[in-house]
């Protein structure tokens, strides 16, 4: 999620930085004129869409680095297949399951088993990132989506404050040296891809300045894989990525604020254990076929409704939520074996998600 707004005051030494905020009364944005892609699509969409963009650019890591230093590059690809591939692969299973069991596939053998060739490597490292990758993606974020400027240019918004993040989160609360290479190398991995594969989504007029802007923060803070001896302070980087991000918005004329849970969710999420339980039941009776047309359909016309306002308050509870209705409990179903474990579990994780859900709605309703 976006981060909040805060930095430095131009002082007017060099290594400050004046917050512009995107929604402020200067800004140039208003509701409704650039308009809020992430509200218009929901938060999942936006989670799932910037889960790709780190699966991407953890593979640009992977490839630049398999040569010199192997084991990282294994790391790199470990924790993209951990935190990231989750958010992807059930949501697009339910429209392209030999594509999601690809990626998942593809990205294990590069990280267990690489190719020896560095040839071999960066071929396998293009076919997932252009092939498979763009595959599971389209089946994963709506079209509607995927061809919005204005989102593609909330992506690009998140992926410099993810960056941001991840910069200052390599010093582990210091100012002095980078302790934390995985972290710097995620904020590598992202201004690479920022650089190479967004700035499409900024308008033309506005994007020679942007691109101007990050490749010069980009040099000076995460100019090669391994960290610096010498790094940029991280609140200085921290100030430089916000800024930008906020230019961007301002140059796309979006509103990049996330919506707050959806107040209808928590009734969805109990209509979708109803119906997940009505399923079991049919597979109890033998009507396996009815239950999984059943669970389709629950997939289809409640968990995909309610799937931003859960994505609000857990986007790694989401994901188990789909894995669950799209791929654990139809292959139990499949195999009749433990099926009462899995739906017991996945009854567990709607009766957290709902309780979550409520619990934010019931702040921000004492907060509002």
């Amino acid at each position: 999620m976006a981060l909040a707004a805060l930095l430095l005051a131009g002082c007017g030494e060099p290594s400050s930085v004046t917050y512009v905020d995107p929604n402020g009364p200067d800004a140039g944005v208003q509701a409704g004129d650039g308009g809020e892609p992430v509200r218009r699509h929901g938060v999942a969409a936006a989670e799932r869409a910037e889960a790709s963009i780190r699966v991407r650019s953890a593979l640009a890591v992977a490839r630049t680095i398999a040569v010199t230093d192997p084991e990282a590059a294994s790391e790199v690809l470990r924790r993209t297949i951990e935190e990231d591939v989750p958010l992807l692969e059930a949501r697009a299973a339910a429209s392209d399951p030999p594509a999601s069991t690809a990626l998942r596939a593809g990205l294990e053998r590069l990280r267990d088993a690489p190719p020896a060739d560095v040839a071999g490597y960066s071929r396998e490292v293009r076919r997932l990132s252009d092939v498979v990758l763009v595959q599971v993606n389209n089946a994963a974020v709506p079209i509607t989506a995927r061809q919005d400027a204005g989102f593609r240019a909330s992506v690009l918004y998140e992926t410099l404050l993810a960056a941001a993040t991840s910069y200052e989160a390599s010093f582990e609360g210091t100012n002095d040296a980078i302790t934390l290479d995985s972290e710097y190398r995620i904020a590598y991995g992202l201004l690479i891809d920022a650089r190479t594969r967004q700035l499409e989504s900024v308008p033309e007029d506005a994007r020679p300045r942007i691109r101007a802007s990050l490749d010069r923060i980009s040099r000076r803070a995460t100019s090669a894989p391994t960290p610096p001896t010498n790094p940029q302070d991280p609140e200085v980087v921290l100030g430089d990525l916000s800024a930008l991000a906020d230019e961007v918005a301002v140059a796309a004329r979006i509103d990049p604020t996330w919506p707050e849970p959806d107040a209808a969710t928590p009734d969805r999420l109990r209509s979708l254990k109803r119906l997940v339980g009505a399923a079991v039941e049919a597979h109890e009776r033998g009507a396996t076929d009815v239950a999984l047309r059943q669970l389709r359909d629950a997939d289809r016309t409640v968990l995909l409704p309610a799937a931003a306002g859960i994505a609000s308050v857990s986007p790694s509870l989401l994901a188990e939520l789909e894995r669950g209705v799209v791929l654990d409990l139809p292959n139990a179903m499949r195999r009749d074996a433990d099926v009462t474990n899995v739906a017991a579990e996945l009854d567990a994780r709607l009766d957290e998600a709902t309780a979550l859900v409520e619990e934010e709605l019931e702040l921000l309703r004492d907060s509002g």
